[in-house]
Protein backbone atom coordinates (compact mmCIF):
# COMPACT_ATOMS: atom_id res chain seq x y z
CA UNK A 1 0.00 0.00 0.00
CA UNK A 2 1.20 3.51 -0.79
CA UNK A 3 2.51 5.60 2.07
CA UNK A 4 -0.09 8.11 3.31
CA UNK A 5 0.88 11.45 4.85
CA UNK A 6 -1.97 13.31 6.56
CA UNK A 7 -1.20 17.00 7.11
CA UNK A 8 -3.11 19.80 8.81
CA UNK A 9 -2.39 23.31 10.00
CA UNK A 10 -3.20 24.52 13.50
CA UNK A 11 -1.52 27.53 15.03
CA UNK A 12 -2.98 26.77 18.50
CA UNK A 13 -2.66 22.95 18.80
CA UNK A 14 -3.38 22.86 22.55
CA UNK A 15 -6.56 24.91 22.36
CA UNK A 16 -9.59 22.71 23.05
CA UNK A 17 -12.79 24.74 23.62
CA UNK A 18 -15.43 22.74 25.44
CA UNK A 19 -18.24 23.09 22.90
CA UNK A 20 -16.22 23.67 19.73
CA UNK A 21 -13.90 21.76 17.42
CA UNK A 22 -10.16 21.36 17.90
CA UNK A 23 -7.08 19.46 16.80
CA UNK A 24 -7.27 17.55 20.09
CA UNK A 25 -10.78 16.28 19.34
CA UNK A 26 -9.81 15.38 15.79
CA UNK A 27 -6.84 13.39 17.09
CA UNK A 28 -9.15 11.48 19.43
CA UNK A 29 -11.23 10.27 16.48
CA UNK A 30 -8.07 9.48 14.50
CA UNK A 31 -6.54 7.36 17.25
CA UNK A 32 -9.37 4.81 17.25
CA UNK A 33 -9.26 4.55 13.45
CA UNK A 34 -5.50 4.16 13.05
CA UNK A 35 -4.75 7.49 11.37
CA UNK A 36 -1.78 9.65 12.34
CA UNK A 37 -1.95 13.35 11.64
CA UNK A 38 1.09 15.60 11.13
CA UNK A 39 0.15 19.07 12.42
CA UNK A 40 1.99 22.11 11.11
CA UNK A 41 1.97 25.71 12.28
CA UNK A 42 2.08 25.20 16.04
CA UNK A 43 2.52 28.52 17.87
CA UNK A 44 2.95 30.42 14.60
CA UNK A 45 1.15 33.66 13.93
CA UNK A 46 -1.76 32.91 11.59
CA UNK A 47 -1.29 34.88 8.38
CA UNK A 48 -3.99 33.42 6.12
CA UNK A 49 -5.41 30.32 4.46
CA UNK A 50 -2.51 29.80 2.06
CA UNK A 51 0.03 29.79 4.85
CA UNK A 52 -0.39 26.02 5.21
CA UNK A 53 0.26 25.39 1.51
CA UNK A 54 3.63 27.09 1.71
CA UNK A 55 4.48 24.64 4.52
CA UNK A 56 3.08 21.68 2.58
CA UNK A 57 5.16 22.59 -0.46
CA UNK A 58 8.24 22.40 1.75
CA UNK A 59 7.10 19.11 3.33
CA UNK A 60 6.74 17.29 0.00
CA UNK A 61 9.88 18.72 -1.60
CA UNK A 62 11.95 15.54 -1.23
CA UNK A 63 9.15 12.95 -1.03
CA UNK A 64 8.67 10.28 -3.73
CA UNK A 65 6.09 11.25 -6.35
CA UNK A 66 3.84 8.22 -5.75
CA UNK A 67 3.21 8.79 -2.04
CA UNK A 68 -0.24 10.04 -1.02
CA UNK A 69 -0.70 13.32 0.84
CA UNK A 70 -4.02 14.08 2.56
CA UNK A 71 -4.58 17.70 3.62
CA UNK A 72 -7.47 18.70 5.89
CA UNK A 73 -8.53 21.52 8.14
CA UNK A 74 -8.10 20.85 11.84
CA UNK A 75 -10.79 22.42 13.99
CA UNK A 76 -13.90 21.18 12.18
CA UNK A 77 -12.81 17.80 10.75
CA UNK A 78 -13.38 14.34 12.25
CA UNK A 79 -12.07 10.90 11.20
CA UNK A 80 -14.90 8.52 10.30
CA UNK A 81 -13.18 5.25 9.28
CA UNK A 82 -9.84 3.45 9.10
CA UNK A 83 -7.45 3.95 6.13
CA UNK A 84 -8.43 0.56 4.66
CA UNK A 85 -9.29 1.10 1.01
CA UNK A 86 -8.50 4.81 1.02
CA UNK A 87 -5.67 4.66 -1.53
CA UNK A 88 -7.63 2.37 -3.84
CA UNK A 89 -10.67 4.65 -3.69
CA UNK A 90 -8.52 7.68 -4.46
CA UNK A 91 -6.91 6.01 -7.51
CA UNK A 92 -10.33 4.94 -8.83
CA UNK A 93 -11.25 8.61 -9.33
CA UNK A 94 -8.82 9.23 -12.18
CA UNK A 95 -7.01 7.53 -15.07
CA UNK A 96 -4.57 4.80 -14.08
CA UNK A 97 -1.02 6.03 -13.79
CA UNK A 98 -1.98 9.71 -13.80
CA UNK A 99 -1.28 12.20 -11.02
CA UNK A 100 -4.21 14.27 -9.74
CA UNK A 101 -5.62 15.80 -6.59
CA UNK A 102 -9.17 15.34 -5.28
CA UNK A 103 -11.07 17.86 -3.16
CA UNK A 104 -14.20 17.37 -1.12
CA UNK A 105 -17.37 19.17 -2.15
CA UNK A 106 -19.95 21.38 -0.48
CA UNK A 107 -23.30 22.94 -1.27
CA UNK A 108 -22.38 26.59 -0.93
CA UNK A 109 -20.52 28.99 -3.17
CA UNK A 110 -18.51 31.23 -2.82
CA UNK A 111 -15.59 32.72 -0.84
CA UNK A 112 -15.09 36.48 -1.02
CA UNK A 113 -12.43 36.69 -3.81
CA UNK A 114 -14.95 34.88 -6.05
CA UNK A 115 -17.43 37.73 -5.53
CA UNK A 116 -14.82 40.17 -6.82
CA UNK A 117 -13.25 38.25 -9.70
CA UNK A 118 -14.47 36.14 -12.63
CA UNK A 119 -13.13 32.60 -13.23
CA UNK A 120 -9.73 32.89 -14.88
CA UNK A 121 -8.71 35.95 -12.89
CA UNK A 122 -6.04 34.36 -10.71
CA UNK A 123 -3.99 31.93 -12.83
CA UNK A 124 -2.70 31.97 -16.39
CA UNK A 125 -3.36 28.71 -18.20
CA UNK A 126 0.08 29.00 -19.78
CA UNK A 127 1.66 29.43 -16.35
CA UNK A 128 2.07 32.20 -13.82
CA UNK A 129 -0.26 34.33 -11.73
CA UNK A 130 -2.62 37.13 -12.75
CA UNK A 131 -4.01 38.40 -9.45
CA UNK A 132 -4.02 37.60 -5.75
CA UNK A 133 -7.05 35.75 -4.42
CA UNK A 134 -7.26 38.25 -1.61
CA UNK A 135 -7.16 41.65 -3.29
CA UNK A 136 -10.52 43.24 -4.24
CA UNK A 137 -11.18 43.97 -7.89
CA UNK A 138 -11.50 47.70 -7.25
CA UNK A 139 -15.22 47.90 -8.03
CA UNK A 140 -18.01 47.92 -5.45
CA UNK A 141 -20.56 46.75 -8.02
CA UNK A 142 -19.12 43.35 -8.88
CA UNK A 143 -20.62 40.01 -7.85
CA UNK A 144 -19.39 37.15 -10.00
CA UNK A 145 -20.81 34.26 -7.95
CA UNK A 146 -23.18 33.23 -10.76
CA UNK A 147 -20.24 32.90 -13.15
CA UNK A 148 -18.45 30.53 -10.76
CA UNK A 149 -21.61 28.59 -9.90
CA UNK A 150 -22.52 27.88 -13.53
CA UNK A 151 -18.99 26.73 -14.31
CA UNK A 152 -18.80 24.45 -11.26
CA UNK A 153 -22.22 22.89 -11.83
CA UNK A 154 -21.23 22.09 -15.42
CA UNK A 155 -18.39 19.91 -14.06
CA UNK A 156 -20.69 17.59 -12.07
CA UNK A 157 -21.39 14.31 -13.91
CA UNK A 158 -24.69 14.66 -15.79
CA UNK A 159 -25.70 11.14 -14.71
CA UNK A 160 -25.29 11.95 -11.01
CA UNK A 161 -28.41 11.92 -8.80
CA UNK A 162 -29.72 15.22 -7.43
CA UNK A 163 -28.24 14.53 -3.98
CA UNK A 164 -24.80 14.51 -5.61
CA UNK A 165 -25.46 17.49 -7.91
CA UNK A 166 -26.46 19.58 -4.90
CA UNK A 167 -22.83 19.43 -3.71
CA UNK A 168 -21.21 20.98 -6.75
CA UNK A 169 -18.76 23.40 -5.13
CA UNK A 170 -15.13 22.58 -4.36
CA UNK A 171 -14.39 22.57 -0.63
CA UNK A 172 -10.84 23.64 0.17
CA UNK A 173 -10.89 22.05 3.63
CA UNK A 174 -10.27 18.41 2.64
CA UNK A 175 -8.19 17.01 -0.22
CA UNK A 176 -5.71 14.32 -1.23
CA UNK A 177 -3.33 13.57 -4.06
CA UNK A 178 0.02 12.11 -4.94
CA UNK A 179 3.14 14.08 -4.07
CA UNK A 180 3.72 14.49 -7.81
CA UNK A 181 0.26 15.97 -8.30
CA UNK A 182 0.57 18.35 -5.36
CA UNK A 183 3.95 19.49 -6.65
CA UNK A 184 2.41 20.30 -10.05
CA UNK A 185 -0.65 22.00 -8.56
CA UNK A 186 1.29 24.19 -6.16
CA UNK A 187 3.74 25.17 -8.88
CA UNK A 188 0.80 26.59 -10.85
CA UNK A 189 -0.04 28.82 -7.89
CA UNK A 190 3.48 30.14 -7.41
CA UNK A 191 4.12 32.67 -5.99
CA UNK A 192 1.61 32.12 -3.18
CA UNK A 193 0.76 34.84 -0.73
CA UNK A 194 -0.15 33.51 2.76
CA UNK A 195 -3.18 35.81 2.87
CA UNK A 196 -4.83 34.39 -0.27
CA UNK A 197 -8.00 32.30 -0.11
CA UNK A 198 -7.03 28.78 -1.11
CA UNK A 199 -10.58 27.74 -2.00
CA UNK A 200 -10.77 30.38 -4.73
CA UNK A 201 -7.41 29.32 -6.13
CA UNK A 202 -8.14 25.59 -6.19
CA UNK A 203 -11.58 26.18 -7.72
CA UNK A 204 -9.85 28.18 -10.44
CA UNK A 205 -7.50 25.25 -11.10
CA UNK A 206 -10.35 22.72 -11.08
CA UNK A 207 -12.16 24.68 -13.80
CA UNK A 208 -8.95 25.26 -15.76
CA UNK A 209 -7.27 21.84 -15.36
CA UNK A 210 -10.04 19.25 -14.68
CA UNK A 211 -7.72 16.29 -15.30
CA UNK A 212 -5.36 17.51 -12.59
CA UNK A 213 -7.78 18.92 -9.97
CA UNK A 214 -10.93 16.88 -9.36
CA UNK A 215 -13.86 16.85 -6.95
CA UNK A 216 -15.15 13.97 -4.84
CA UNK A 217 -18.75 14.57 -5.90
CA UNK A 218 -20.03 11.26 -4.53
CA UNK A 219 -18.27 11.97 -1.21
CA UNK A 220 -16.50 8.63 -1.03
CA UNK A 221 -13.42 10.11 0.67
CA UNK A 222 -14.65 13.40 2.13
CA UNK A 223 -18.05 14.60 3.25
CA UNK A 224 -19.21 18.02 4.36
CA UNK A 225 -22.29 18.88 6.40
CA UNK A 226 -24.36 21.86 5.30
CA UNK A 227 -25.12 24.48 7.93
CA UNK A 228 -27.38 26.40 5.55
CA UNK A 229 -29.93 23.55 5.74
CA UNK A 230 -30.14 23.89 9.53
CA UNK A 231 -31.02 20.56 11.20
CA UNK A 232 -31.38 18.80 7.86
CA UNK A 233 -27.79 19.69 7.09
CA UNK A 234 -26.36 17.10 9.48
CA UNK A 235 -27.24 14.19 7.19
CA UNK A 236 -25.25 11.36 8.77
CA UNK A 237 -26.58 8.09 10.19
CA UNK A 238 -24.59 5.97 12.64
CA UNK A 239 -23.70 2.42 11.58
CA UNK A 240 -23.14 0.54 14.85
CA UNK A 241 -21.51 -2.41 13.09
CA UNK A 242 -18.95 -0.30 11.21
CA UNK A 243 -18.69 2.27 14.03
CA UNK A 244 -18.81 4.96 11.38
CA UNK A 245 -21.31 7.43 9.96
CA UNK A 246 -22.98 6.99 6.57
CA UNK A 247 -23.87 9.98 4.44
CA UNK A 248 -27.63 9.54 3.97
CA UNK A 249 -27.63 11.73 0.83
CA UNK A 250 -24.94 9.91 -1.16
CA UNK A 251 -25.12 6.54 0.69
CA UNK A 252 -21.34 6.59 1.15
CA UNK A 253 -19.23 6.08 4.28
CA UNK A 254 -16.57 8.78 3.94
CA UNK A 255 -13.17 8.65 5.61
CA UNK A 256 -13.27 12.27 6.81
CA UNK A 257 -16.24 14.45 7.74
CA UNK A 258 -16.12 18.22 7.98
CA UNK A 259 -18.81 19.88 10.07
CA UNK A 260 -18.23 23.64 10.04
CA UNK A 261 -19.13 25.55 13.19
CA UNK A 262 -20.47 28.53 11.30
CA UNK A 263 -22.53 31.20 13.04
CA UNK A 264 -25.47 30.73 10.64
CA UNK A 265 -25.95 27.17 11.92
CA UNK A 266 -28.72 26.23 14.39
CA UNK A 267 -26.01 26.26 17.04
CA UNK A 268 -22.32 26.47 16.12
CA UNK A 269 -20.63 23.06 16.20
CA UNK A 270 -23.83 21.18 17.17
CA UNK A 271 -23.41 18.70 14.28
CA UNK A 272 -19.70 18.37 15.03
CA UNK A 273 -20.42 17.55 18.67
CA UNK A 274 -23.14 15.08 17.74
CA UNK A 275 -20.73 13.15 15.51
CA UNK A 276 -17.80 13.55 17.87
CA UNK A 277 -19.73 11.91 20.71
CA UNK A 278 -19.78 8.67 18.70
CA UNK A 279 -16.43 8.88 16.90
CA UNK A 280 -14.30 9.60 19.97
CA UNK A 281 -15.07 6.14 21.42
Amino acid sequence: MSCIHWLTFESHPKRNPRAAGSLIKMKATAKHRFWTVNPMGGNEEFLGFCQKWIGIREYIKNRPDHEIVVVTDARDVLVNRTPDGFVETYHSMGPKGKDFVVFGTEKACCVMPMYDHKPGAFVKKSGGRKALASAPSGSDDTDFRDFWTRRMKARVPKSAPKAVKDFYALNGGMACGTVGAWRTVLAKLDPLDPDEDDQALFTELQLMFPALVKCDYYQKLFSNSNVWDKRKGCFFAWDAKKKSFRNTRTKQTPYFIQTPGAEMDVKPFWCYNQLYAKLKK
